[in-house]
């Protein structure tokens, strides 16, 4: 397995294991949604990214798609309607899909999720 690093604001790049066990979770969310490599380096923010090194602002993307994929366990009853949901069309995001929502703010998803538990 490669090496996963950080970038810090300095532009350096340096190895933690929070960032490693962090994204080793996020890529089995994401293959549990059933997301292709182009949705997933979007979702981090970073288009094209083929480099293993992820920036604060990818970390922060990451921790939105950790509560929006709680929340979905927590509003639908089973695994398999929740991660289904990500790929359809919902009129809180003008019937967009939501992981197309995601990709522009995942925090927007984050917020409609939170709402949804009142």
């Amino acid at each position: 397995m490669a090496q996963l690093m950080v970038m810090t604001p300095e532009t350096q790049t340096l190895p933690t294991e929070t960032t490693e066990t962090a994204l080793r979770v996020f890529h089995r969310i994401a293959r549990a949604w059933g997301l292709d490599d182009s949705e997933v380096s979007e979702l981090l923010g970073a288009p094209g990214n083929t480099d293993e090194a992820i920036s604060e602002a990818a970390m922060e993307r990451v921790s939105y798609i950790f509560g929006i994929y709680k929340k979905l366990r927590l509003i639908f009853p089973t695994e398999q309607q929740a991660n289904e949901w990500v790929k359809k069309p919902n009129k809180a995001f003008d019937n967009r899909v939501a992981i197309e929502a995601m990709i522009d703010d995942p925090a927007t998803v984050r917020r409609y999720l939170d709402s949804q538990l009142v």
